[in-house]
């Protein structure tokens, strides 16, 4: 059953979903590099413009690990994101306390922080697939096999800079190879799917349903109208 919106009740933005593809890369290597001198330039901008909101702050430092099997063994692996600064060149060591939402996101565009996955598999690619700056991720979940191939898929959104209700969700999964591939994506409502049931109590985008078959609810506008609908994905 779908729900319906009418459109003066929501926030409007741009969502796009997909098929199965290679995330798009970057030459950006990831590194440990220091940028201590950076995070000094970002505290003085806060101290300058007066006290803002120590919980934000907390909330876009803190970084989420998953145990996942990405590779298929049989035993649990980690994934974690991780900020990166590509006007640095380096992994962002932190924002500075007592900021407000206009300093977060004047410095994630002036340094160009991007949110990255990293795993603790030897050689394995970094994941890259944001298409704008962002601050760590709005959802970041271990989703199961989905296809069927003995390896977990991963599910996330990114939470990038003037967040809007309007999204897209990722499956990603970790090939034999040690590459990410992108096995679907669809759009989201943040708001309404947070609220909706239609696959079931606490699942709130996508579940396995059989084998190599998943049900996911996106999001959907019908003119006027908005909707969060529901469809079926059988994986090769």
């Amino acid at each position: 059953m779908k729900k319906l919106y009418p459109i003066a009740a929501l926030i409007l933005f741009t969502a796009c979903g997909g098929g199965s593809k290679t995330p798009q890369q970057d030459s950006t290597q990831v590194t440990a590099s220091n940028s201590s001198n950076t995070a000094a330039q970002a505290a003085q901008t806060v101290q300058n413009a007066g006290a803002g909101d120590d919980n934000l702050s907390e909330s876009v430092n803190t970084r989420e690990t998953i145990d996942i099997d990405l590779d298929g063994d049989g035993r649990p692996d980690k994934l974690s994101d991780i900020l990166y600064s590509k006007q640095q060149e380096a992994i962002w060591p932190g924002y500075p306390a007592g900021m407000d939402y206009e300093m977060l996101d004047s410095i994630t565009w002036e340094n160009q922080i991007f949110t990255y996955y990293v795993s603790n598999i030897a050689g394995a690619d970094t994941l890259k697939f944001a298409l704008a700056p962002s601050y760590g991720s709005f959802y970041f979940r271990n989703i199961g096999d989905l296809n069927d191939d003995g390896r977990e898929e991963v599910g996330v959104i990114a939470n990038y800079m003037a967040p809007s209700n309007l999204n897209t969700f990722y499956v990603f999964t970790l090939t034999a190879d040690k590459k990410w591939q992108e096995l679907h994506s669809f759009g989201i409502n943040k708001m309404l799917n947070m609220e909706d049931e239609l696959l079931g109590k606490g699942v709130l985008f996508i579940k396995k349903t059989g084998p190599k078959q998943a049900k996911y609810a996106f999001y959907n506008q019908k003119e006027d109208i908005f909707e969060i609908d529901t469809a079926t994905i059988t994986f090769k």
